[in-house]
């Protein structure tokens, strides 16, 4: 949900300096500091910030980037004007699990309301299932829990981590997720994920519930940093999309020169670590007629494929059988 946001610095009880700025807004009534009417109110280092937006003011410091602000507040402002800025810029009906008191009763994630026999019931959040992206799950993150059936939007694993920062196990990243190596946020299909990253499904070692990672685009193995190889995948929820990217192989699937049931779109893809299933085995993309397959196969060389899924024709080298 987009909405305008309009805060000034109060010096003496009277705003100044107004600016107006794009903010993704969820519910919150927390402000994480003091209500104020001048900056002399606030804890050293902190301003008294007038958002004109919910006429309110609360103290509040300046920001980069959300890492800066705490999980009920976002960077918000133009230019280098940015303050952390409550979540919540319209109060909802309802509470959903995410942290926050999306309804402003005073409460997170839970509702108290009058019953028909006059007393009060306090009414549990629920959950926010099927996420793609941490955009719906407030100050929550989009998780994908090992033998769920879907994605849902849970509190950061470990608060102080950072997205983009090395891991080696999943419970070092704030949504659990050690994609490759890397503590890795939950991508929609278009994300905009940087220079020579792109938002693909991420397949790891245990059985989780579907979800794309931002990755590193690759062509064949030297574009990546061992151990990833570079590897075929859908972009899920955006069939027949696909990508190749540089990532950690999946151990429970089959490896290269291995039979593979179905040529058929991802039917046989699913079944290989690389990711991609031709002539009935699982082979990988290659540089040209140089790049020796026999990790594969002793018959097998590069050779220009078309690749079909749905209406769309990838064209790439790829290492397959030169039997007859």
């Amino acid at each position: 949900m987009k909405a305008t946001l309009r805060v000034g610095v109060v010096a003496a009880a009277v705003a100044t300096t107004v600016v107006a700025a794009g903010l993704l807004g969820a519910c919150d009534d927390r402000s994480g500091g003091e209500v104020c009417g001048a900056s002399a109110d606030c804890p050293s280092g902190a301003s008294c910030l007038l958002d004109l937006s919910l006429d309110r003011a609360y103290c509040t410091s300046r920001c980069r980037s959300d890492d800066d602000c705490p999980t009920t507040r976002v960077c918000g402002g133009r230019g280098e004007d940015t303050w952390c800025v409550e979540r919540v810029r319209d109060c909802g009906t309802r509470d959903p699990c995410n942290g926050l008191d999306d309804d402003c009763d005073g409460m997170v994630d839970r509702s108290v309301s009058d019953s028909l026999a006059g007393g009060r019931v306090e009414t549990v959040c629920e959950d926010i299932e099927g996420c793609l992206d941490d955009d719906l799950c407030g100050a929550f993150v989009c998780t994908a829990p090992p033998d769920g059936s879907t994605t849902v939007c849970r509190a950061p694993a470990v608060p102080r981590s950072r997205y983009g920062a090395s891991c080696t196990l999943d419970d070092e990243c704030p949504n659990g997720e050690c994609a490759s190596g890397t503590c890795s946020a939950f991508c929609r299909p278009g994300t905009d994920c940087g220079t020579d990253r792109i938002c693909a499904e991420y397949v790891g070692a245990n059985v989780r519930p579907r979800r794309n990672v931002c990755q590193r685009a690759c062509l064949v193995d030297r574009d990546c940093t061992s151990p990833a190889a570079c590897v075929w995948r859908q972009v899920y929820e955006s069939a027949p999309e696909h990508a190749s990217v540089c990532a950690f192989v999946a151990p429970n699937r089959k490896p290269l020169g291995v039979a593979c049931t179905n040529n058929v779109a991802d039917e046989g893809d699913s079944e290989c670590q690389s990711g991609l299933c031709r002539g009935r085995v699982c082979t990988r993309f290659c540089q040209g007629a140089s790049d020796d397959c026999r990790d594969v196969g002793p018959e097998f060389a590069c050779e220009p494929t078309a690749l079909y899924y749905g209406t769309l024709e990838f064209r790439r080298f790829v290492c397959v059988s030169t039997a007859s």
